[in-house]
């Protein structure tokens, strides 16, 4: 009998610290990375906070960016890791 998977724990981050690591401004790292101005905008003041899939996509481009930018340009290519 299989065991059942153990819940993954998505790691919290600072979406502004996420952002100005990668040296884009507000406008650029919504375009690049799939999201809108007004939530990054809303993230970094505060307001609201990323959750789901965006606060994935924001733990996976703080660590590794580079991964996250060849998957979204070349949708077809799997990266090397």
């Amino acid at each position: 009998m299989k065991s059942k998977p153990q819940p993954i724990r998505i790691p919290t981050v600072d979406p502004a610290e996420v952002r100005q690591s990668t040296g884009l401004t507000v406008e650029d790292f919504a375009s690049r990375f799939g999201f809108t101005i007004s939530a990054i905008k809303s993230w970094e003041s505060g307001t609201t906070e990323p959750y789901g899939v965006a606060r994935t996509l924001l733990a996976i481009i703080a660590c590794h960016p580079e991964v996250v930018d060849e998957v979204l340009r070349h949708p077809n290519h799997r990266p090397s890791l």
